[in-house]
């Protein structure tokens, strides 16, 4: 009998010590940045965990919430911290809820929540103050506290001092990961400043990741060692040890999906790489750049749909609390009424429920509704000004190439026909950029689209000295009829700067935009002697007037010229569709 009872005892002591390694082997993935691992660990401890202490399932729970946090599972993550602190509540564990309390706060610093973040470290304040809480949860604390409050923006030399005095005290307890963590902290204080300290910190916390086998700290310090290096100028060849870094960077990171450390790299990448003047490299990091921020769109909005439903999850917990105190306080009335009033009371409150029940109902589902629809139609703007972004870039591409070509060729006619057709490709490209990041993705602002296309053709064609005056009645016109109007107000741009503009004169153009009920006035006007032949003629003649004429086609307009005031007027209906 007594064999049975040890072995039994003996059987649950190994159980138990099983279970102890799954959580110490899950922290470990984690600290290893094996985070799928670590996910998997844990959820077999927290499964298997019936008789553990409750400070070892608060403790997974904490965990598994940082792993999911890292996978960018964010509703997941929300959950298991909330189980965490629920369980360290339960069991009063001041020095847990601080832990759970500071990790919920830096979980919602990520999401760039700042006042839910202060709110848990404030919670976690309290605690520090009023019960004994361990040194390590302290500096775990204050760390955050700097991080945060950095982010904000406020008084730095405050933040510099919770930081230092984090260092202290993190070597003083031998907690290197701490110590790291508040390094690289003071490095982006110090970066802030544009302090040349900042490198001194940033490499000061590589090499304690390095030696800690910390992929991801690892990744985020050298992110920020590229960035550093680059802004600061005074730094010989900063440009070519930013782009050293980078590279560094981008191989650590290759097979992650740390999504915003790759937008950041690739970006000061792109940004080195411009600055060395490596234009062709340039150009392919680009589209690599412009393909990772894609995926950090979609992150960014996963990590707004999470927010909205935590909101609306905690509204509807609010108001089934408030419900039932209802319930409550009717109950408590009708216990002290007597039978009749009862009766009338207990159907009045029936009818009220049901009301609010019905009333409830009706209003969720006409909110859902109308989140699907608002997500339906944010999605498809996202879409449409992605498509912008891309055939932008892709034309901004077509024109670098078409640059690089005509400084390599040293025939001049060769030359100008190559600028023409730069200054042709910019006036698309330049619809399509003026249609991203607006709100009305459908009208086009006329008034920066024309001060743009003036501007980036007299940059082509190394025009200086001119004024420009646009006068636009409020007119604005939709993607297709602009591109077609830019392209024949580029042929005519690019025939005043060849043959109208001279170097003894005030040169000037004047562009009138104008629409009396539905016909449209486009008035264009140079300070040069007009046209040596007859407007008919010309039309018949040089490819740009070929090309007015083919454009002007296809919005179904006509076009006018007047010698004697040398100006050029296209007339055309609303009631073509382009």
């Amino acid at each position: 009998m007594k064999n049975g009872i040890f072995c039994l005892w003996l059987l649950i002591a190994s159980f138990n010590c099983f279970s102890n390694d799954l959580l110490e082997k899950g922290i470990s993935a984690i600290e290893n940045s094996d985070f799928k691992k670590a996910n998997q660990l844990l959820t077999q401890f927290i499964d298997r965990c019936e008789n553990c202490p409750d400070s070892s399932l608060a403790k997974a729970n904490i965990y598994k919430g940082k792993a999911n946090q890292l996978l960018e599972k964010y509703d997941f993550a929300y959950s298991s911290y909330r189980k965490g602190l629920s369980i360290y509540r339960n069991s009063n564990d001041a020095n847990g809820q601080v832990f759970a309390l500071v990790s919920i706060a830096e979980f919602y610093r990520n999401l760039a929540q700042f006042e839910k973040s202060l709110n848990y470290l404030n919670q976690a304040n309290f605690l520090i103050e009023t019960d004994s809480v361990s040194i390590r949860n302290e500096i775990y604390y204050l760390n955050r506290y700097a991080a945060i409050h950095n982010e904000m923006g406020d008084e730095l030399e405050t933040i510099i001092s919770y930081s230092e005095r984090v260092i202290l005290l993190a070597r003083k307890l031998g907690d290197k990961d701490l110590e790291a963590n508040s390094l690289n902290e003071l490095g982006f204080i110090y970066e802030k400043k544009r302090d040349i300290k900042a490198l001194d910190y940033y490499n000061l916390a590589y090499t304690i990741y390095e030696g800690l086998g910390n992929k991801l700290n690892m990744a985020y310090v050298i992110r920020n060692l590229a960035r550093m290096t680059y802004m600061l100028e005074e730094i010989e060849n900063n440009h070519q040890k930013a782009l050293k870094i980078a590279n560094n960077g981008l191989k650590l990171v290759d097979t992650t999906n740390w999504i915003s450390i790759k937008v950041s790299l690739y970006h000061t990448k792109y940004q080195s790489l411009i600055g060395l003047k490596q234009f062709e490299e340039a150009a392919h990091v680009a589209l690599k750049l412009q393909d990772v921020r894609i995926k950090e769109l979609e992150l960014e909005k996963s990590k707004e749909l999470f927010e909205t439903e935590v909101k609306f999850s905690l509204k509807e917990k609010d108001n089934i609390i408030l419900l039932e105190q209802k319930k409550r306080e009717l109950l408590n009335e009708e216990i002290k009424s007597n039978s009749s009033k009862f009766n009338y009371f207990l159907i009045f409150s029936l009818l009220l429920a049901l009301l609010l029940v019905t009333t409830y109902i009706f209003f969720y589902r006409t909110k859902k509704n109308n989140q699907k629809l608002q997500k339906s139609v944010s999605q498809k703007e996202a879409l449409l000004q992605e498509v912008h972004h891309r055939v932008k870039n892709n034309l901004t591409i077509l024109n670098s190439l078409l640059y690089l070509q005509s400084k390599s060729i040293e025939d001049k006619r060769l030359q100008i026909i190559l600028s023409e057709c730069q200054a042709r490709v910019n006036s698309m490209a330049l619809v399509h950029q003026n249609l991203y990041n607006v709100e009305d993705v459908t009208e086009v602002n006329l008034d920066k689209f024309i001060s743009e296309l003036v501007s980036d053709s007299a940059r082509i064609f190394n025009q200086e000295d001119f004024h420009l005056k646009v006068n636009n009645n409020n007119v604005s016109y939709n993607m297709g009829r602009t591109i077609f109007i830019g392209l024949i107000l580029n042929e005519l741009i690019t025939n005043s700067f060849k043959y109208a503009f001279s170097i003894e004169k005030d040169n000037s153009i004047n562009i009138t935009i104008d629409k009396n009920d539905s016909i449209n006035t486009i008035s264009y006007q140079d300070s040069g002697e007009g046209l040596n032949v007859q407007f008919d003629e010309e039309k018949k003649g040089g490819f740009g007037f070929r090309l007015i004429k083919i454009m002007l086609n296809q919005i179904e307009a006509k076009i006018e010229y007047s010698k004697s005031e040398n100006t050029f007027l296209i007339k055309f209906k609303d009631d073509k569709k382009v």
